[in-house]
């Protein structure tokens, strides 16, 4: 069956489904909400033009962010993956909470996470969580962690 049947789905959960690549939602023009977690994804790609507020990647094997186009996502979880730059989120500007702990750029000394995470409070002007904490929670997390 073809999803294309479907152009008024706003949730979509298509978890522990052993995915490896995101494609095939393109007519899904309405959908909200998109589970993704516990597959095998490499990459965050092929979501361009969706209206998507809510994206759960939690386990999965994202290494890369593919074009930004996802204008409209308030919620990104990208809990336990291998993603090394955070920097690459930035192009998120609608995004208000963000979850990626566990992910490869935790071995990266406290000191240059604490920047970048600064740095994508001062530059995604609606961001207002990352893992949970406040920019304030999150700059007293790091300095204790030096």
């Amino acid at each position: 069956m073809s999803l294309d049947v479907l152009k008024n789905l706003e949730t979509l959960n298509l978890a522990e489904n052993k995915i490896q690549k995101i494609e095939g939602l393109s007519a899904l023009k309405n959908l909200k909400i998109l589970n993704l977690k516990n597959n095998l994804i490499a990459a965050l790609e092929n979501l361009n033009d969706l209206n998507i507020t809510d994206l759960d990647l939690t386990n999965n094997r994202i290494v890369r962010v593919e074009k930004c186009s996802l204008t409209s996502l308030m919620w990104l979880n990208l809990v336990k993956n291998q993603i090394q730059d955070i920097n690459v989120l930035k192009c998120f500007q609608s995004m208000s909470e963000l979850n990626f702990d566990q992910n490869t750029f935790y071995k990266i000394p406290s000191k240059d996470i604490l920047t970048s995470l600064v740095g994508m409070f001062d530059s995604i002007p609606c961001l207002q969580q990352i893992d949970r904490r406040t920019k304030e929670e999150t700059l007293a997390y790091y300095n204790k962690q030096e």
